[in-house]
């Protein structure tokens, strides 16, 4: 529509300055809220254009309305008015826009939001009956992301490159039944709770990631209309570890923090796979390195699935 709009004015302004000549004088009449511009002759008879993008400058026998990368100046002259178009002067970021528009950005930076749980070795969710005090209530075991820095490498043009960042992945395991875990001899047990007025019992994570993701976007020339698709590897250090209880006695709601490193392996990696649209989309990501330190805790691979929102 701005293209066929700016067609229709340049039309009209080549018939204004073929006509220049013939008008001995002309009024320029401007709307309150500056979108609109007429012109009118001595005939009072004019015409108005509407554009939601004008930026105008006036001197004191000039009107200079610029109209994305034309100048059209209206000059009231003693024998009449003139109309010159002529490009527009770049300004001193315009080129750097240009170049940064047609570099690859990629999708990392954002706040992430999902649910986590565990697979055992063949894939399942289910725990054998030994290592039943692992079983989660998934959907309250959240998992929450911030991805706070990203670095973007074209390879192919501005639509497939290379992404890498950093951020922090906090997972919050809720167990599903009265316990929590401790270590014993050296090994992560089941800590019975049964005996507490239980409300809640989870085991939390905290990790530094950096990601090395390939990305393909795929659509218009605009970013922010584009669809993506990404895959990779993201490296973990693990930053702290704790288990949280809330009870009730007599009563009275209280709560406590046991902070230890639970035998959880303190480096880790992951998969994931990555797909949205501008700057939402979903992720999942397996990490095929165990939970816990080899014979030091059950066998299990944790993995998340979510929903990203992108800045």
């Amino acid at each position: 529509m701005k293209k066929l709009i700016i067609f229709i004015l340049f039309l009209w302004l080549i018939q204004i300055w073929m006509f220049a000549q013939e008008i001995d004088s002309a009024a320029v009449i401007e709307s309150e809220d500056d979108t609109a511009i007429e012109i009118v002759d001595d005939n009072e008879e004019g015409i108005s254009i509407e554009m939601d993008e004008v930026v105008k400058e006036e001197r004191k026998d000039t009107t200079r309305i610029t109209i994305k990368d034309k100048n059209i100046e209206i000059i009231e002259k003693e024998d009449g008015t003139a109309v010159e178009i002529r490009d527009a002067e770049k300004k001193d970021g315009d080129d750097k826009k240009a170049q940064k528009a047609k570099k690859f950005k990629g999708h990392w930076t954002g706040l992430e939001l999902g649910l986590n749980n565990f697979l055992d070795a063949d894939f399942s969710m289910s725990r054998p009956a030994e290592y039943s005090w692992m079983d989660l209530n998934t959907g309250r075991s959240w998992n929450v992301n911030l991805n706070f820095h990203q670095t973007s490498v074209g390879i192919i043009g501005n639509r497939f490159g290379m992404v890498t960042g950093l951020g922090i992945e906090m997972n919050n395991y809720q167990f599903d039944g009265d316990n929590s875990i401790r270590e014993e001899n050296g090994v992560i047990v089941s800590n019975d709770l049964s005996a507490l007025s239980l409300n809640k019992s989870k085991l939390t994570t905290t990790f530094l990631n950096v990601p090395l993701l390939l990305e393909l976007q795929l659509g218009p020339e605009k970013r922010s209309k584009r669809f993506f698709i990404a895959g990779g590897v993201i490296g973990g250090l693990k930053l702290g570890s704790h288990t949280k209880i809330v009870y009730r006695e007599e009563g009275t709601k209280r709560k406590e923090k046991d902070r230890d490193d639970f035998n959880i392996n303190s480096l880790r990696y992951g998969f994931t796979l990555r797909a949205g649209y501008h700057e939402a989309e979903l992720y999942a990501v397996y990490y095929p390195t165990t939970f816990f330190e080899k014979d030091k805790g059950p066998e299990l691979y944790p993995f998340n699935v979510g929903i990203s929102l992108g800045f």
